[in-house]
């Protein structure tokens, strides 16, 4: 059993619990639906990173459903982003909708690379340790980064646009979810 299990446990049980706050908070507003949804992709990644270091003889098999929650990733930064400036912005050109759709599109088009190759491009070496053979791993990787840091340019650009006592809650919220 690997030592990253019981972090990645630790992990996948407080986003259940912010899940299901979020979830009991839900009637409150159409604004926590999406908060939901980014939770239930923490739990996905998470709960499958310490199941694989439980289970390392399916370490490839993993590692591909990991790789397709950290697809949906951004897409959910992203969503959350926009559901919260439609329902709290005073400005209504900030909405930014292409960017989370055009985010979406590309980990579409990536998880059917991740999912759509027959042999895999993903191998365990000689340490254990997953290996991209093929620059397809390579790409979906700065898939990822390229769109998190869209993700985060538009919650940053959704924060300034919000008044004050508001944007600094929904700071230290986003905060505290990005130490998860």
């Amino acid at each position: 059993m690997s030592v990253w299990v019981v972090p990645s446990v630790l992990t996948s049980v407080a986003s259940v619990i912010f899940a299901a706050i979020v979830l009991w908070k839900r009637k409150d507003g159409a604004q926590f639906f999406p908060l939901f949804l980014l939770m239930a992709v923490m739990v996905w990644i998470h709960g499958l990173n310490g199941m694989q270091g439980v289970f390392p003889e399916h370490l490839v098999f993993f590692k591909k459903l990991i790789l397709l929650g950290e697809l949906m990733l951004p897409v959910m930064i992203g969503y959350v982003g926009y559901s919260l400036l439609r329902n709290f912005s005073a400005n209504p050109m900030a909405f930014g909708s292409g960017w989370w759709k055009m985010i979406a599109g590309g980990a579409a088009l990536c998880s059917l690379l991740v999912m759509g190759i027959p042999d895999g491009f993903m191998q365990v070496n000689l340490e254990g340790d997953i290996v991209f053979r093929r620059p397809e791993g390579l790409t979906i990787w700065g898939f990822i980064a390229l769109a998190s840091c869209i993700g985060l340019f538009q919650l940053e650009r959704m924060l300034r646009s919000f008044p004050d006592p508001l944007r600094y809650r929904l700071k230290y919220l986003l905060i505290g979810l990005g130490g998860l």
